[in-house]
């Protein structure tokens, strides 16, 4: 190993800095809030063939595969225990792909698919566009109460915990008509 490890919360010049300095390896979490954690992985792979990268996620979701297809070398469990993870990050280093089972079963397209109604459809798009529950509440004519139930619902449905990860996941989904696997 030259440098084993640099931890990265998203900083857009890694790329740059990656190739001025010699960096064996990145750990990215999936939840960056300063860039997107895929786009990241991506130039990383890009303009810096020789860094390998590691994601780490507190929830397995639809994401892993496009981590995986952008250039990922694997993907983890934050909860991952540091013998574990040491022995991913060696054996991301030396070439080999590594995934938690949890992962693995996104990449393997075995999943829990979930089924969204079509209001659950229609309020999780006007809320993308950034709307708050008194406006989506207005476009949609429902009560404010009911906007907040299906924003729960969709909260459990998706296995998120915040506004913005609804809005990524709309943003990076294929949202189309009722009746859609998501």
């Amino acid at each position: 190993f030259r440098r084993v490890l640099f931890r990265s919360d998203g900083d857009a010049d890694l790329p740059r800095l990656c190739t001025t300095t010699p960096i064996d390896l990145v750990l990215v979490d999936l939840e960056l809030a300063r860039i997107d954690a895929i786009d990241l992985v991506r130039r990383l792979a890009l303009e810096c063939p020789s860094t390998r990268s590691l994601v780490l996620t507190s929830n397995p979701d639809w994401r892993v595969r496009t981590a995986m297809i952008a250039g990922a070398g694997g993907v983890l469990l934050k909860d991952t225990s540091p013998e574990a993870t040491r022995a991913a990050v060696v054996s991301v280093h030396l070439g080999d792909q590594v995934l938690c089972s949890e992962a693995a079963r996104w990449v393997l397209g075995e999943h829990r698919q979930v089924r969204l109604t079509k209001r659950e459809s229609d309020v999780l798009r006007v809320l993308s566009e950034g709307a708050d529950n008194a406006e989506i509440a207005r476009q949609l004519q429902l009560g404010q109460k009911t906007v907040r139930n299906y924003i729960s619902r969709l909260y459990r449905k998706l296995d998120v915990d915040s506004r913005a990860q609804l809005a990524r996941y709309m943003a990076r989904a294929e949202v189309g008509a009722h009746g859609n696997t998501y």
